[in-house]
């Protein structure tokens, strides 16, 4: 009888631990899932997170890439998010990219690789930041990669 409970006793304990494991693993996927969103528009593709207020400038669609002479980073996407972040394939493919104006208040994060196969002749335009952010937007964009110029206005 001891044994047979010690045994029912081992399952039942191994039982909750896996059923335990399985329902947190759902509810980290559920959560994220729901939190960020990714639109793909006529020109850019934006991912943004509503919990958090804050959106990704992902990259520009492929078939305007080798066109683009200038680019526009806003301040706030359409749906209210503030602009911190722009992804790892922002400006990859750009050729003919001559200029990117950066409307931030607060400059924002660039992942490496964003400005990948981009030539020396670019100028990147700051308007509405403060000093202090202007410093930082071009630490974040020689940091990952970015050789061009920078204004601001």
């Amino acid at each position: 009888m001891k044994k047979s409970s010690k045994i029912l006793a081992v399952l039942m304990a191994a039982l909750m631990l896996l059923s335990s494991l399985a329902v947190s693993a759902f509810a980290a996927t559920d959560s994220k899932e729901s939190a960020e969103k990714t639109k793909t528009g006529k020109y850019v593709e934006w991912s943004w997170n509503e919990k958090t207020g804050t959106a990704t400038f992902n990259g520009i669609v492929k078939s305007k890439r080798a066109s683009l002479k200038t680019k526009v980073i806003p301040n706030k996407i359409k749906h209210g998010q503030t602009v911190t972040k722009i992804g790892k394939q922002g400006f990859q493919g750009c050729k003919k990219l001559k200029k990117i104006v950066v409307k931030c208040k607060k400059a924002p994060k660039v992942t490496k690789g964003a400005f990948k196969g981009l030539g020396k002749k670019i100028v990147v335009v700051a308007t509405n930041m403060s000093a202090k952010q202007f410093k930082l937007l071009k630490k974040n964009f020689k940091k990952a990669g970015f050789k061009g110029t920078f204004k601001r206005k």
